[in-house]
């Protein structure tokens, strides 16, 4: 096992810490590093420190997939399941300064961010030759099946048969989580096929609320032109619900970090928009605010107006629909009840409850420091 590995010029490629020359001892300890090593016991700890850190991958991570492949489909390597994580991971990499931009001004930035982009490009093509090893994994009975379909989902160049293989596996699936789960990967992977269409609207008509809202989701990610029907009201559903991220413990990925609510609001037309929030503006006023009603109607009606670029909202500026809702936020935090977790003054809104009281009444409110 891991023929070839000292044939790589390791000491020549570097990381996120420096020289790669670290790099091979760690992937002989994963032959045999148990998964409940954690910390910097850890040959898998470390590797997602260097090769991958933080979401940004760097020249030495192409060099390591092949190893890593090899390891993951070794039924005697103990961590598979971390290290099918590793992958995905390695797939969906990126880019530090196309993420962060040119922060201290250099004069090479768009070399320097050029060599990046080819990093991240040479690593998921190395991930990616390795779908007929994930396909084969999926074949097998314990939950690495779920990993490595997972490292699938993230291969958009290999959506059709990707596709075809989740479908057969929800099909085949009895646990409930597990099939939710599926349904999730079904939506990540991108396979706008009529099959994958059909199998989603099926567990939107079921009755396990957690299939759903993952087919919900899935629907979402896919964003089908037209939308059904059926998916439509299922998306509005879920924009207003507060259970989305639950239920998905037992996974061997972490699904909830996958699951992102702005691609659900993306999904809608103009007038399903305003009923979305209406909808929140009318459970605000019930007394049922929360921190996904609020952030729902943040998003749909208050555009971002970050404060050292624009001034505070006034009074005189608001739609009547954002009076309305700011009426309605104001008089769910009388008493000192926080009912959002954000930054109010991102969206022009403010920063303390008398200064909602003050906007509600059609003024201007101070600035001020403190968030209610």
């Amino acid at each position: 096992m891991l023929d070839g590995l000292d044939d790589i010029p390791w000491k020549r490629l570097t990381h996120a810490h420096g020289p790669a020359d670290d790099v091979p001892d760690l992937l002989r300890s994963l032959r045999t590093a148990p998964a409940e090593m954690i910390g910097e016991q850890s040959p898998l700890w470390h590797l997602c420190g260097n090769i991958w850190h933080q979401g940004t991958v760097y020249e030495a991570t192409a060099y390591a997939v092949p190893f890593l492949m090899e390891l993951a489909a070794c039924p005697m390597v103990p961590d598979r399941i971390g290290i099918l994580g590793l992958l995905a991971a390695i797939a969906t990499g990126t880019s530090y300064y196309d993420v962060h931009g040119n922060l201290l001004n250099e004069p090479d930035f768009a070399e320097r961010k050029a060599v990046e982009l080819r990093w991240v490009e040479q690593a998921h093509a190395a991930v990616a030759r390795g779908v007929a090893a994930f396909l084969a994994i999926t074949e097998e009975e314990t939950d690495v099946r779920l990993a490595a379909a997972h490292v699938l989902a993230v291969l958009p160049e290999h959506r059709e048969v990707v596709g075809a293989r989740l479908r057969r596996m929800v099909n085949a699936e009895t646990g409930s989580v597990q099939r939710a789960g599926l349904l999730l990967l079904l939506g990540l992977a991108g396979d706008r096929s009529e099959a994958t269409l059909s199998a989603l609207t099926g567990a939107l008509s079921g009755d396990d609320l957690m299939q759903r809202r993952s087919a919900t989701l899935a629907f979402a990610y896919l964003k089908p032109d037209p939308l059904p029907d059926l998916a439509r009201a299922a998306i509005l559903d879920a924009i207003a619900a507060d259970d989305l991220e639950h239920g998905f413990d037992g996974l061997p990925w972490d699904a909830i970090a996958e699951i992102d609510r702005g691609k659900l609001l993306a999904c809608l037309d103009a007038a399903s928009r305003e009923e979305a929030v209406m909808a929140a503006i009318v459970a605000i006023e019930a007394g049922k605010a929360t921190h996904q009603t609020v952030s729902t109607v943040l998003s749909l009606i208050f555009p971002h107006r970050p404060p050292r670029e624009k001034p505070p909202l006034s009074g005189s500026e608001l739609s009547p629909v954002q009076k309305r809702a700011v009426r309605a936020i104001s008089s769910a935090m009388e008493g000192g009840r926080r009912i959002f977790y954000g930054a109010f003054p991102l969206w022009g809104l403010p920063e303390t409850a008398a200064g909602w009281r003050e906007l509600a009444s059609g003024g201007s409110p101070p600035i001020e420091r403190n968030l209610p």
